[in-house]
């Protein structure tokens, strides 16, 4: 019987076509694994870690920026992989270079761009510049206000709400609770009810089912904490 296939969300869906009965349905192993698997790349960035990574929904490109190699030194580089192999992009204007910045696609429409935001330099100074990744180029952005200059701060995109949230973060001296929204043009400060504890290095990310930024972890500091938290929209 003829069978259709779909993946929606990390599901494959399997519906067979025909008379209506109950078939036995059995998948290649190599289909139903769901694993790690190591990329050799031809060409890669250099070793680096506290970069800011995102994928470019319009030109289907994971885009890498900045970052910091293990004798100190600070990327300003912009990578672009494609599935296969990275290359290395030539932008007419470039961000300066930093670690520990925050970037995400912001999907709505008459945006659908990436925004990169915050981040540190190589004296350790925490950053407030917001950026725009064109598809070829870096345009900086300059909002009339802005969240606190830090760095290790948590950003996604919020599709239930429409909203980009900024959430703590680092600014050398203080660790931040505050909540943010990019509109888009600026920063505009949240004032929910709730708020979780300040902390920085948190992971924030969308759930696609509900469309809802889930943010996890993070530290003050001194502690570490392992709780979940979900934008409602408002609070």
């Amino acid at each position: 019987l003829p069978v259709d296939t779909a993946w929606k969300d990390g599901t494959l869906s399997l519906s067979l076509r025909g008379a209506p009965s109950a078939w036995p349905v059995l998948l290649d192993p190599v289909v139903e694994r769901v694993e790690w698997v190591k990329l050799s790349p031809a060409a890669s960035p250099p070793a680096v870690n506290g970069h800011a990574m995102a994928y470019d929904e319009v030109n289907s490109r994971v885009i890498a920026f900045g970052g910091i190699d293990d004798t100190g030194a600070l990327s300003a580089q912009t990578w672009s992989f494609n599935g296969t192999t990275w290359t290395r992009l030539s932008p007419a204007h470039v961000p300066p270079a930093r670690y520990y910045a925050a970037m995400v696609f912001d999907g709505r429409a008459g945006q659908r761009r990436l925004i990169l935001h915050s981040g540190s330099d190589a004296a350790g100074a925490p950053l407030g510049d917001t950026w725009a990744w064109t598809g070829t180029d870096w345009q900086q952005l300059v909002p009339v206000t802005s969240p606190t200059p830090a760095y290790a701060a948590a950003m996604a995109y919020d599709s239930a709400s429409g909203q980009v949230l900024l959430f703590g973060g680092y600014d050398g001296g203080t660790v931040l609770g505050e909540t943010w929204n990019w509109t888009g043009t600026n920063w505009v400060q949240l004032s929910p009810v709730t708020v979780p504890t300040a902390v920085y290095w948190a992971s924030m990310g969308r759930d696609p089912v509900t469309g809802h930024a889930v943010m996890f972890g993070g530290t003050d500091g001194g502690t570490d904490f392992g709780d979940t938290w979900q934008w409602t929209g408002t609070n």
